[in-house]
């Protein structure tokens, strides 16, 4: 079973991530769970969410507190929690910027294998807008590789039908081909 924690600030699309990481991975046949961590946030506030995916089904209904893979969506966040709390050895964290992995992997003391991607940037640079819940994607396909991006586009048509899914496709194939790794 692959885990992943997503942190970000609400406004950002923390939950909806995870949504569509766990669809695209259904389209690919896997048991999936994706778990919103809501209460009283407000936009920019700090929030989570979590997902699974595995080949059997999964029972467990706890948030992961030991993920394989950690994905932020906002470097502020790192200031403020410590985000590899639980990681596994081997983990991979995914961290939506324009630094080097290996700035980060130095600022955060880590063994993990740290992974960049100017995600914000390329949401832009396509959709003309911030929201880097569907770019994010691209580096998740990448990193794991559960799913391709026909399983994605599915998971973006259904969650976004009005969405330019050209665009949008552009934008998560550039963040698949754009992530760094230390």
């Amino acid at each position: 079973m692959v885990e992943i924690r997503f942190h970000g600030r609400g406004g950002q699309g923390v939950a909806t991530a995870a949504e569509l990481f766990a669809r695209s991975a259904a389209y690919e046949g896997k048991s999936v769970q994706s778990t919103p961590v809501f209460g009283a946030e407000r936009r920019g506030a700090l929030v989570s969410s979590y997902a699974r995916v595995s080949q059997d089904m999964i029972w467990l209904r706890e948030p992961v507190d030991k993920p394989n893979i950690v994905v932020v969506f906002d470097t502020t966040v790192l200031k403020e929690i410590n985000v590899l709390d639980g990681i596994t050895p081997g983990g991979h964290i995914i961290i939506n910027t324009s630094k080097k992995p290996s700035e980060l992997k130095e600022q955060l003391k880590t063994k993990v294998e740290v992974h960049t991607v100017d995600a914000t940037r390329i949401a832009v640079d396509f959709t003309k807008r911030p929201m880097i819940n569907t770019v994010i994607l691209g580096a998740l396909s990448q990193v794991t590789k559960l799913f391709t991006m026909d399983s994605i586009k599915r998971a973006v048509i259904y969650r976004f039908p009005k969405t330019d899914i050209e665009a949008t496709m552009k934008a998560i194939d550039t963040s698949k081909k754009s992530v760094l790794v230390t």
